[in-house]
């Protein structure tokens, strides 16, 4: 069955550093190659970490494209977190997907991580029931765990006051009700210091959003954000074959563009999953792109 193209304006927006470059090319590349539907904007939003030289990288491949400064409301709020609770100073730069809350002039917006590979189109994301934001299970749902609503640490589903189910952040398709500017002031207002009192959990913009839309979301496929990290959990949960997955998350280590060697890979799926970043790169990454693979291959 054929899933109609969405009507209103559409934007697919991401977050990039300098070390994120070559994640951020292959990702918005695979993207407009697996969804010739999509005619909507591209934003990248950044700080000081995306430098002109990297700008102006991305825009010699695809000039259209706009890059956002974090709002300043939001990096001084991230800012004041980060002087208050200082452990998470590493990872201040996840906060910033929050600012695609702030994206108001559309009727839908897809966030993603520089991290992904796009292998077939997300179109029936787009179909999916009306809700403010569509997701995937976290690794908790995928442990049949839910968050404590004061610590966040993991506990079951069924512990009085949990919170469940809750979602991935890698890949999200906000709807215009998501993007009417409330829940951007609460995502605000959830980053001050005494909200994360005695919170235990690593979690970044991921804590933030679950607790903005929690009965909210609309959870989709594991093939629409297949955490690489957690494959063994998808495996046991929603088995699919690896032409099935329409969309490869490195959510975490190695990525793809940082080890010298695939054959230094020992799961076979990963192994596959980073030759396949790496196919797509040799047709995008523009020559003045070093990393430690592509030397290798040079």
């Amino acid at each position: 069955m054929s899933v109609a193209a969405p009507t209103g304006r559409l934007c697919l927006a991401t977050v990039s550093t300098d070390d994120f470059l070559p994640g951020t090319i292959v990702a918005i590349g695979s993207f407009l190659d697996t969804n010739r539907w999509f005619s909507g904007d591209i934003v990248i939003f950044h700080d000081a970490d995306l430098s002109a030289g990297s700008i102006r990288t991305l825009s010699q491949i695809w000039p259209d494209l706009q890059f956002r400064r974090i709002p300043q409301d939001l990096a001084d709020a991230i800012a004041t977190l980060v002087h208050a609770v200082p452990r998470l100073a590493g990872r201040r730069a996840r906060f910033h997907s929050l600012a695609t809350l702030a994206l108001e002039d559309y009727a839908q917006v897809l966030f993603c991580d520089s991290d992904v590979l796009f292998q077939a189109s997300i179109l029936p994301m787009f179909a999916a029931s009306p809700g403010d934001v569509v997701a995937v299970g976290d690794a908790g749902f995928l442990r049949g765990l839910a968050w404590d609503r004061t610590s966040f640490a993991e506990v079951p589903p069924d512990a009085e006051g949990a919170l469940y189910p809750t979602f991935n952040a890698g890949l999200m398709l906000f709807g215009s009700t998501a993007l009417d500017g409330r829940a951007y002031r609460q995502a605000l207002a959830m980053l001050a210091p005494e909200r994360w009192a005695g919170i235990v959990a690593s979690h970044t913009d991921q804590l933030v959003l679950n607790r903005i839309f929690e009965h909210r979301v609309s959870l989709m496929s594991w093939r629409f954000n297949f955490l690489l990290f957690y494959a063994d959990l998808i495996a046991h949960k929603e088995p699919m074959p690896f032409d099935a997955i329409a969309v490869l998350h490195f959510n975490g280590s190695p990525k793809p563009w940082t080890a010298s060697r695939t054959g230094l890979v020992r799961n076979p799926l990963m192994f596959q999953a980073i030759a396949g970043w790496r196919a797509r790169a040799r047709t995008l990454l523009p020559d003045s792109i070093s990393t430690p693979w592509m030397t290798a291959k040079r």
